[in-house]
């Protein structure tokens, strides 16, 4: 038996949007928004057969040159909190270091979701100018210095770039929200 991620997406959704007000919908189908100096992401997943998982994190901190002491500090506070762990991926010589709370998706009540957004989106606002101060890179906020422009004629502006890679924030061209009006990839 498969899990329909279709329909728990729209589930999850319309929890966000009566919570939130309005939420990106990202070019892989997760959710995200804005808080503080981070942004908050919400995705849906498959779990074994017949279940799904959602899940809720931040990437705090972004561009950090990798040292012993980041990665101790990443393994010691892991685990240092009620909702959530830090965790850190390495990319093209750097690191990111993300916050990151997954729930089971099958029976999520809307009160757990909205608990879970707000552990993850206080607590990755709280730590990323920590890890900034001790290690250096950049937080969310911070985007990339853009390359340098060509005049171009006859043809619109190349998008700038994202602030984080794999995980643009830049809405979709349109989605459709629950009462039917365009909202630009907003909802």
């Amino acid at each position: 038996m498969g899990v329909d991620l279709t329909a728990k997406r729209e589930e999850i959704r319309k929890i966000l949007a009566e919570f939130l007000g309005r939420v990106e919908v990202e070019p892989d189908g997760s959710f995200s928004f804005a808080f503080g100096s981070t942004r908050v992401y919400v995705g849906v997943g498959p779990f074994a057969e017949s279940a799904t998982v959602v899940s809720v994190y931040a990437i705090t901190n972004g561009d950090v040159p990798p040292s012993p002491e980041l990665f101790e500090f990443v393994a010691t506070k892991s685990d240092a909190f009620v909702f959530g762990h830090l965790g850190a991926r390495v990319e093209n010589g750097k690191v990111f270091v993300m916050f990151r709370h997954t729930i089971l998706g099958d029976f999520l009540q809307p009160e757990e979701l909205k608990s879970a957004l707000g552990a993850v989106a206080s607590t990755a606002d709280q730590i990323d100018d920590e890890i900034k101060a001790k290690f250096g890179g950049r937080i969310y906020g911070e985007a990339t210095p853009p390359p340098p422009q060509t005049k171009q004629t006859d043809s619109p502006a190349a998008p700038a770039p994202s602030p984080e890679p794999a995980a643009s924030a830049q809405p979709v061209a349109s989605q459709t929200s629950a009462d039917s009006e365009e909202t630009d990839g907003y909802l």
